[in-house]
């Protein structure tokens, strides 16, 4: 074997001894400048993984062996390093690989302490933050802390600095080619670290004991062992919070949470030992046969930074030797497997064996209306519950299911909140810079995932952890409109490869932002929503005020969101093929409003939280200031008016004016002295409290307040104003009732106004599951008792059973209605008496979950869930959706609909028109009801409107 003596290329001194094969003089690198291809001499050449180094001679020439094979970086003085892969068929076939440099930026500043030294034995890097792929480049730091990055090309580069003792510090820096960069100065905060005490139920120290640390950027837990007074010391921690936890053979204890660490400071912690118990499980396949590597976490709550870890063995068997007395949060998962859980399990149950179902792999391709591949589409799932669903996407990282797992059976517990989210207390931890992956790690406590598989150039997309049944995938680009595939049942295992989506064709909108002098508004943020896509996107106008939104299809809201004033909404309909132009004139922000606060003698009230935002959809507005000591208060850059004002102050009763007109801009709020209301709720028939009854507090159509009764049967309202309410009381196992009472002014104290007891009529409930037209169940189907006056309603949970609460004594029809799956009876009415439990009522549904594209289906409506008729000159509304945004808002069957976002209502189409549109954008609608005018912001949603002969027989 021949040996190479390699040079640094400059003094001549022989760098290291490479053994390797004879150098041929035709298998060379040549190295210049990209500008005028003239040689680049003293360029370094380093072939990785064999760390070969070459410096190209005067001729910017350098010998490499013909077989030479892996990734070739290229750095000189003066240009931006260059990274080429090569193999040895590449260097045969051509004698000569020419590396072009583009020149290149240096980076400099200084690392400091927090007391302002320099900081010398440190490291520097700077990582391309556009391709977090690329290897860092490590700079240079001398004696007095002054530091030097080389080889850059323009971009965003993270830029980290590190010192023992010290935590790193990271920010982003734009490298250009215009001007001379700025010097970074990096401040390093020395670390800071922990003392955890561990003791036994008694209080005595605990010697030997081993304790975990747990923290937001640890991959893996810090493990330290206490001492003879059972402390465990773990230093060099960088400032966050974090989590610690002690383990003694069958003793183990909770986690302590919420641990801040300051730097430079030591926090210390109190763990106590607890009785625990080994838990031991089991993990087959469907077939029942022992699966091996399956790796195992157990948790304590779903923010649990420290999960116990634990691989079955090669009889599928894995065991944790000591777990606290308490629920605690599975997961299983391997690669080829949908994950099983998170569900809840108890130390001191057995565990039932967990079965592991072979997952799918779909490969597949976008393409456009013409058949042309589409780079850069998201591709996603939805199951055979209409759940979206994040499926993974290569080879190593699996789902995560949004839904008990079917093999763990309907009495499975999921992770539920109960009363407390384990929020660790204290300041929020540091974020590191550059691209968070969702890539399995140690610390993860729930299967991980990432949001879906991106097409490349071919179109070509792979979708891996796909659990088996019915599934459709949807398709997101921004220049195309969103589409969703047909339905297909994906097998166990299987692997599917002719799955294809094909885009729509679709329109252009031209989008036009100006200010009221009609000059265009560069730089605002335009959202563009559409009721054929659910996903929202958003662009920045240029310089002329225009953006361009293409693969536009249906009806499009467009919303500019300016800084310093007032967002500007429009309206478009787009059909595929045509091209149309919207402008958005944004009001001047000329209008002003001062105000004051005052108590019922006229005294100013300081520190009063005053908001205020616009009742008009095209001028939206949201904002609040605080009144000064005089209580006063000012609103400038605002829309004209209406506005809705709201003025609030804990020693007061709040304030709302609805549709304020002030005049000459000035307003004066009176704040009453706030008084209480209070009630209980009885049993008619045996005076029994009744209670967690939803009581809420009404003035005309507006919500003042809401409570829920205590065991005792009692509600109270607190700093309630002297005006007539309405007391609404929805059981959960009696009937609702309302009820008017009057608060009235007290000459010296707080007015106080005790209703007494309520007595409540008892219902009965009724329960029971809902399928679709294969027995599959289905999950929020909307269950109702039409033609029944204040009737209860309910939605079917994920394993599409319902409880219908609060029904009155009687017969009635009871009916469900999803929104994919359509409406249908149950088989024989329901008879039932006070306070009786009706079981095991089943509904089918005539269709399926899982159909079509939503868009396809034409009884589908996106928008205001109301039906309207006409009865010349007015349009009526006919129906409302029971539980919708509309029906929530106070639209009534009977309200005359004046206009809709500003445009009055000639005719039925058209207002039919202007309520439809994207899901979840509020509509501005003004009804007349009686003889007087009532503004509602209902938003838009996906609903199913009621068939014909309902509406006739209504």
């Amino acid at each position: 074997m021949a040996c190479s003596l390699i040079s640094d290329g400059r003094t001549g001194a022989v760098a290291r001894e490479i053994p390797g094969p004879t150098l041929r003089s035709d298998s060379q690198v040549f190295v210049a400048r990209a500008s005028d291809q003239s040689a680049i001499a003293g360029a370094h050449v380093v072939l990785e993984p064999v760390a070969l180094h070459r410096w190209t001679g005067t001729d910017g020439r350098a010998l490499l062996p013909d077989v030479a094979t892996g990734m070739l970086t290229t750095t000189a003085h003066g240009f931006a390093r260059r990274r080429v892969e090569v193999d040895a068929e590449t260097l045969r076939s051509d004698s000569t690989l020419k590396i072009e440099l583009e020149p290149g930026i240096s980076l400099h500043g200084t690392l400091v302490d927090a007391a302002g030294h320099a900081v010398a034995d440190a490291t520097v890097e700077a990582a391309f933050d556009d391709d977090p792929s690329e290897p860092p480049i490590v700079g240079r730091v001398n004696a007095e802390g002054g530091w030097v990055v080389d080889f850059l090309r323009p971009g965003r580069w993270v830029v980290t600095a590190r010192a023992a003792g010290h935590e790193s510090s990271a920010r982003i820096v734009v490298a250009s080619l215009v001007g001379e960069p700025r010097a970074e100065r990096f401040v390093l905060l020395p670390t800071g670290g922990l003392e955890v005490h561990v003791v036994d139920a008694e209080g005595h120290d605990v010697a030997g004991a081993m304790v975990e640390v747990g923290g937001v950027g640890f991959s893996a837990p810090q493990r330290a062992t206490t001492d003879a007074d059972g402390l465990a010391r773990i230093v060099d921690l960088a400032r966050g919070i974090y989590e610690a936890r002690g383990t003694l053979g069958a003793a183990s204890s909770r986690r302590v949470t919420g641990l801040n660490v300051e730097p430079g400071s030591t926090t210390r912690a109190n763990v106590t030992l607890e009785p625990s118990q080994p838990v031991h499980g089991l993990v087959v396949d469907a077939e029942g046969v022992s699966i091996s590597g399956v790796e195992v976490t157990l948790t304590e709550d779903a923010l649990d930074l420290l999960p116990r870890s634990a691989t079955t063995g090669a009889d599928g068997t894995f065991a944790f030797p000591a777990i606290p007395e308490h629920p605690h949060v599975l997961v299983a998962r391997l690669e080829g497997f949908v994950p099983f859980g998170p569900v809840i399990i108890t130390p001191t149950e057995a565990l039932p064996t967990i079965t592991l179902v072979r997952s799918a792999t779909i490969r597949g391709r976008v393409v456009d209306s013409n058949g042309n591949p589409v780079m850069g589409a998201i591709v996603t799932m939805i199951d055979e519950r209409g759940e979206a669903r994040m499926a993974a996407s290569g080879p190593q990282a699996p789902t995560l299911p949004l839904a008990p797992n079917p093999n763990a059976g309907p009495t499975t517990p999921m992770l539920q909140a109960a009363g407390e989210l384990g929020v660790t207390l204290g300041d929020i931890p540091p974020i590191p810079l550059g691209t968070i992956a969702a890539t399995p790690t140690q610390s993860s406590s729930l299967a991980s995932v990432t949001l879906g598989s991106v097409t490349d150039r071919t179109g070509g997309f792979v979708l891996v952890g796909i659990p088996p049944g019915t599934v459709q995938l949807v398709a997101h680009h921004p220049a195309h409109p969103s589409v969703t595939s047909e339905a297909r049942h994906v097998g166990s295992g299987e692997t599917i490869t002719d799955w294809t989506l094909t885009f729509p064709p679709s329109g252009r909108l031209l989008v036009r932002v100006v200010d009221a002098r009609n000059r265009p508004l560069g730089g605002v943020p335009v959202e563009l929503r559409t009721d054929a896509d659910d996903v929202p996107r958003t662009l920045m106008t240029e310089y002329d005020g225009r953006v361009t939104f293409d693969g536009v299809n249906g009806i499009a809201i467009v919303t500019a969101m300016p800084m310093g004033r007032a967002a500007g909404r429009a309206r478009a309909e787009v059909h595929r093929g045509a091209s149309v132009e919207v402008e958005i004139a944004l009001e001047e922000a000329r209008f002003t409003l001062d105000g004051r606060v005052v108590d019922p003698r006229g005294a100013p009230v300081e520190g009063a939280r005053v908001e205020l935002s616009s009742t008009r959809s095209r001028a939206m507005l949201d904002a609040f200031v605080m009144t000064e000591a005089d209580g006063t208060f000012h609103f400038d850059a605002l829309p004209a008016p209406p506005y809705r004002l709201l003025a609030d102050h804990p020693a007061y009763a709040a304030t709302r004016r609805d549709d304020l007109r002030p005049r000459e801009g000035r307003v004066e709020i009176r704040l009453e002295v706030g008084g209480a209301i209070t009630g209980v709720l009885v049993d008619e028939s045996d005076e029994r409290p009744v209670e967690r009854a939803i009581v809420s507090l009404m003035s005309g159509d507006a919500l003042v307040d809401e409570d829920a009764t205590d065991p005792s049967g009692r509600f109270r309202f607190e700093r309630i104003a002297p005006a007539r309410y309405t007391l609404k009381i929805r059981p959960r196992d009696h009937l609702p009732v309302e009820r008017a009472v009057t608060l009235a002014p007290a000459r010296f104290d707080a007015p106080l106004l005790d209703v007494g007891r309520i007595a409540l009529i008892g219902a009965f409930s009724v329960r029971g599951r809902v399928t679709d037209s294969l027995g599959d169940a289905v999950p929020r189907a909307r269950i109702t008792l039409p033609f029944t006056l204040g009737s209860p309603l309910t939605t079917t949970d994920s394993r599409g059973e319902f409880e219908l609460r609060g029904v009155a004594p009687g017969t009635y029809e009871l009916v469900a209605e999803h929104v994919r799956a359509g409406t249908a009876r149950a088989r024989r009415p329901i008879r039932g008496v006070a306070h009786e439990v009706l079981t095991d009522v089943e509904i089918r549904l005539p269709g399926r979950v899982a159909i079509d594209d939503l868009t396809l289906d034409p009884a589908i409506v996106r928008g205001v869930a109301i039906v309207l008729r006409y009865e010349a000159p007015n349009v009526l509304v006919a129906w409302v959706a029971p539980a919708s945004s509309a029906e929530e808002s106070g639209l009534r069957v009977g309200d005359r609909i004046r206009s809709v976002e500003g445009e009055a209502t000639l005719d039925l189409l058209r207002t039919e028109s202007l309520l439809r549109g994207p899901i979840d954008v509020a509509t501005e609608i003004l009804v007349q009801r009686g003889g007087s005018e009532r503004r509602f912001r209902p938003t838009r949603e996906i609903y199913r409107p009621p068939p014909p002969e309902v509406l006739r027989l209504r």
